[in-house]
């Protein structure tokens, strides 16, 4: 039978109990004893080479024997550099022990190779409440817990307030401005980064998981893996190029006939606009033919960065419309970007939401819900503008980079992970934010000489056309450089 091991995680002041729960080399789950003389042979494995740590775990030992003198204790110790290997070529060979310590790497690929107990029940007996949920989840697969947490390290990176402000720099935000901070701040004997990194040392594993953690990379891994759960698209297209004024027919494609009879559904789009036009529609499905120029659904961009979809069957039938204003970025330091939006149509719950860059943007509740299915005489379907009474309205220049039609109504923190993907720099001022407005003019920033920043800006109440001479001034203020803003403030002529 396949031996299994129970990974120790745990303060030593419950060891007993852990002990006591462990005692069986069996593969059943471990289950707490109630009743009877305990018996048997444990092996302990760890890593704790300290001599007051070993001393504990000893006693503890000895403490557990002497109370239960039919169990017998064998302890080895292993460096933390050692350990991996042993425990490889033990579950290679079958000699591993009953019990051990690990790292959370570790117990990842021991969960992967089946060599661990379930501890669900050990968890539940000690208070599951006393463990953090974070540091559980790093031992559980499938629901189950393989693992108990002994302790965490808070990692944290912290910088020269001095250096920088002296250099002229402000505090990173990003790796590429990391990288440059550190090579301006380079010179007459000062490292603007040092860390030890062999290939040995494990700071090099804990700065690489900083940049994991703060990096594109766990982006993308997470919007891979988010990908991977979602059901197949009934209509699919990646980089199409639409000059303006074109458009581009999905009429003759794979799913097409599938779309055009939507009595719900979800659409994710990628893109990058270099186009101005006022409204630039990404996506349609509508009646092109003459006379039925408000027959259609479409989602659009505008040029000041607003989102929003628009689904009519003649302004008498039906028209629905839900917008955000200034919710995806154009350029971004002074290049083109691209932004991810999604749209679903949910039917059972008789919603609409607009989702923009990793943010749910907005809601739209219809008791008479409708969809592409309630629009008559449907015959198109177009990326990059939207046919009406033949010609291309709303024309959109630029690159599609991918587009994906659903039939299924995607959940709302799948579809936040899916357009998170193409996310930038945090606004001060934004719509929805404290101010209440959703368009804002004539930015500034004033730096004092105590190094604080003022940020501020005239925020407008009547939309595009506020008065021009109504100046209300949105303000927030910084103290650490520009990184974080304190509450926005509006100050009324």
């Amino acid at each position: 039978m396949k031996k299994k091991l129970a990974i120790l995680l745990v303060g030593t002041m419950i060891a007993s109990s852990i002990l006591a729960g462990c005692g069986s080399k069996k593969s059943e789950p471990t289950k707490k004893e109630t009743s009877g003389e305990l018996k048997g042979d444990i092996t302990f494995w760890h890593s704790f080479t300290q001599g007051p740590r070993m001393e504990v775990i000893q006693q503890t030992a000895d403490q557990f024997m002497k109370d239960n003198p039919g169990v017998k204790i064998k302890i080895e110790t292993f460096s933390w550099g050692d350990f991996y290997t042993k425990w490889t070529t033990g579950l290679a060979s079958g000699n591993v022990p009953d019990m051990s310590t690990a790292l959370p790497g570790h117990v990842v690929e021991m969960m992967d190779a089946d060599a661990l107990e379930p501890v669900d029940d050990l968890i539940d007996d000690i208070g599951r409440n006393k463990f953090s949920k974070t540091a559980l989840s790093e031992g559980k697969k499938d629901g189950t817990c393989y693992s108990l947490p002994l302790y965490s390290h808070a990692q944290v990176m912290w910088y020269r307030k001095d250096l920088l402000q002296k250099a002229g720099l402000s505090v990173p935000k990003t790796w590429d401005e990391f990288a440059e901070a550190a090579k301006t701040l380079t010179k007459d004997g000062v490292y603007g980064c040092s860390f030890p990194c062999g290939s040995n040392d494990l700071m090099a594993t804990r700065f690489l998981n900083f940049y994991v953690r703060n990096s594109n990379i766990e982006n993308t891994i997470s919007q891979t893996k988010s990908a991977e759960n979602l059901p197949t698209p009934v209509l699919q297209e990646k980089e199409i190029e639409v000059s303006n004024g074109t458009g581009y027919s999905l009429n003759n494609i794979q799913g097409a006939e599938t779309v055009k009879a939507l009595e719900q559904g979800t659409i994710v789009i990628s893109y990058k606009a270099t186009g101005e036009n006022a409204i630039q529609s990404l996506f349609s499905v509508g009646n092109g033919t003459n006379g039925n120029q408000n027959r259609h659904f479409h989602i659009y961009v505008t040029n000041s960065g607003g989102v929003g979809m628009e689904l009519r069957n003649t302004d008498g039938d039906f028209k629905y419309t839900l917008d955000r204003p200034a919710a995806v970025r154009g350029s971004y330091k002074g290049e083109r970007v691209s932004n991810t939006i999604a749209f679903k149509a949910d039917k059972e719950n008789k919603k609409y939401k607009l989702f923009a860059d990793g943010e749910l943007i907005a809601t739209l509740d219809k008791e008479a819900f409708k969809f592409i299915s309630d629009i008559t005489g449907v015959d198109n379907i177009m990326l990059g503008g939207t046919l009406r009474q033949g010609q291309v309205a709303y024309p959109f220049e630029g690159t599609i980079n991918s587009v994906g039609v659903y039939q299924d109504v995607i959940s709302d923190d799948e579809l936040v992970q899916l357009t998170g993907q193409t996310t930038y720099a945090d606004n001060i001022f934004y719509a929805g934010d404290a101010t209440k407005s959703n368009y804002f003019r004539i930015p500034s920033l004033l730096t004092l000489d105590s190094g604080t920043v003022i940020a501020a800006a005239d925020a407008r109440y009547g939309g595009t056309h506020d008065s021009k001479s109504k100046i209300n001034t949105a303000f927030a203020k910084s103290t650490d450089g520009g990184n974080t803003y304190d509450e926005i403030n509006v100050m009324t002529s």
